[in-house]
C-alpha cells in the first residue's frame, strides 16, 4: 500500500471517528505497519472494525483483521477442537485429514492422533488440547503478524511462513 492509500484509509476512519485527530507521525506509523497489505484489504477490515468498535482502531488491530480475513491467523481454540471432534467421529483412526490450519496440525502432532482417538477422558484431553493450542496459536500468529514488508504476504500460506522460519 502506498502512502496516499494509507492516508485514504485513515481519512475514512477519521470520518467514522470524528473526535480523532491524525498527526503526520501517526500516519507514518500506520503506513509502516500496513504498507505490505493491499488497500482493499485494509478498507474492508476497517469497515468491519467501524461496525463493531466504538474506538479508533490501532494499526495492529487493522493488520490483525486483514490477516484473520485472509485465514492466515489461527482459528479460535474452540473452533479447532470442534474440527477434531468432527474428524474423529467421521474418520476415526485414519489420519489422512488435511487440517484447516497449520497450528491445528501442529497441536495434533504434539499430542498424537492415536492418543486423541483413544483418550478415555475427553474432558481432560480437551483441556490439554485447548491449553497447548492456545500457546501454539499465540506463537504462530505472532510470527505472521510480525512478517511485515513482505509484498507477497497475502499469497503466502501459513506453512510457507513456518518453513521460512526454520
Amino acid at each position: 500500500m502506498e502512502r496516499r492509500e494509507t492516508a485514504q484509509v485513515l481519512a475514512m476512519l477519521a470520518s467514522a471517528y470524528p473526535h480523532i485527530k491524525i498527526t503526520r507521525e501517526t500516519a507514518e506509523i500506520y503506513h509502516d505497519v500496513l504498507q505490505d497489505l493491499e488497500i482493499s484489504q485494509c478498507v474492508r477490515a476497517s469497515r468491519g472494525i467501524v461496525r463493531v468498535s466504538q474506538f479508533f482502531p490501532s494499526a495492529s488491530e487493522i493488520r490483525r483483521a486483514v490477516l484473520k480475513e485472509a485465514n492466515l491467523l489461527s482459528p479460535l481454540p474452540i473452533e479447532a477442537w470442534a474440527e477434531i471432534v468432527k474428524v474423529t467421529s467421521s474418520q476415526g483412526l485414519q489420519n489422512s485429514h488435511e487440517w484447516s490450519h497449520a497450528t491445528l496440525a501442529e497441536a495434533i502432532k504434539a499430542i498424537g492422533w492415536r492418543e486423541i482417538c483413544f483418550a478415555e477422558n475427553q474432558g481432560v484431553l480437551r483441556a490439554h488440547f485447548l491449553k497447548l493450542y492456545e500457546s501454539l496459536a499465540t506463537k504462530n500468529d505472532q510470527k505472521i503478524l510480525m512478517s511485515s514488508h513482505d509484498r507477497q504476504l497475502g499469497q503466502m500460506t501459513v506453512m510457507q511462513i513456518e518453513r521460512a522460519d526454520e
